[in-house]
């Protein structure tokens, strides 16, 4: 709680906002603190292992895209040079 000879150069309003928001920081004790920060590192350490496995997915499924791009087009090329081979056995 605040002190009182704080609240002397408060208006009571501004102690009383104090009291019930528990800002003092002399109130707060450092197992509060250490329970607060280990709680926001594993917060921080969730969302960081959640953005490695989103840029993870995209980065495979990226991979996977370009490879089935790739497939594509040689067959298409494979395609296009039958095509060609038998155009020309014809014109012959």
């Amino acid at each position: 709680m605040v002190s009182e000879g704080r609240c002397k150069s408060f208006p009571s309003k501004v102690c009383n906002e104090a009291d019930a928001f528990n800002v003092d920081v002399a109130s707060s004790t450092n197992k509060d603190f250490k329970a607060h920060a280990n709680f926001m590192l594993k917060t921080c350490m969730s969302l960081v292992g959640d953005l490695i496995e989103y840029f993870w997915v995209v980065t495979v499924s990226l991979a996977s895209f370009r490879e089935y791009y790739i497939r594509r087009k040689v067959h298409l090329y494979l395609l296009i040079g039958d095509k060609m081979h038998y155009l020309k056995e014809q014109q012959n």
